[in-house]
């Protein structure tokens, strides 16, 4: 009875919390690409707390670690980097607020390879080079962890013109949050 009693509370509060949030998600279905169009698509949240604030400066590095979950699939951390850029356009902050970079590594490291290697690898063009060069357009600079590129056996002249090979992807996260870049993970 006792331990019955401890599944009461968790059970309400999980009946709740869906009652809390079906209201905000009933009824939204106006997908957005104000910015980066076809990636990172969201919903504008008026009543929402903490919006941007269109008269701010910001400066955001993401950290790009994932996996994709398919070859011919855009990696879910670059749609991710899309969806930022466009949170920020929906909420009128202006391009010259934003300073945003991403550093792909890990799991992620090989969606920074030219559709030639990338081919080789995956028998699929790179399907996130559209998105690359979109984020690019926006301001967005993209680099890849060199030593991740080495720990793949990737070479660096096999990366796609988008994007910059830095030493590491250590170096890139503690040098841009040293000039007061906030890391998003």
């Amino acid at each position: 009875m006792k331990s019955l009693l401890r599944f009461v509370p968790l059970c309400s509060a999980c009946v709740l919390g869906i009652s809390i949030s079906a209201p905000v998600l009933a009824g939204n279905t106006d997908w957005q690409h104000p910015m980066i169009q076809e990636y990172g698509k969201v919903q504008a949240m008026p009543n929402a707390v903490l919006q941007p604030d269109p008269g701010r400066q910001y400066k955001v590095i993401v950290n790009v670690t994932k996996l994709m979950t398919s070859p011919d699939q855009v990696n879910p951390g670059l749609d991710r980097v899309a969806r930022l850029v466009n949170l920020f356009a929906l909420a009128k902050v202006p391009p010259e607020k934003l300073e945003i970079a991403a550093v792909l590594h890990g799991g992620a490291t090989s969606a920074s390879l030219d559709d030639s290697h990338y081919r080789k690898k995956y028998q699929t063009d790179n399907p996130n080079i559209k998105l690359i060069k979109a984020l690019k357009r926006a301001g967005v600079n993209v680099y890849v962890c060199g030593q991740a590129l080495a720990h793949n056996e990737f070479e660096s002249r096999w990366v796609s013109g988008e994007v910059a090979v830095a030493l590491s992807a250590m170096i890139v996260l503690a040098d841009y949050q040293l000039k007061g870049y906030a890391l998003v993970e």
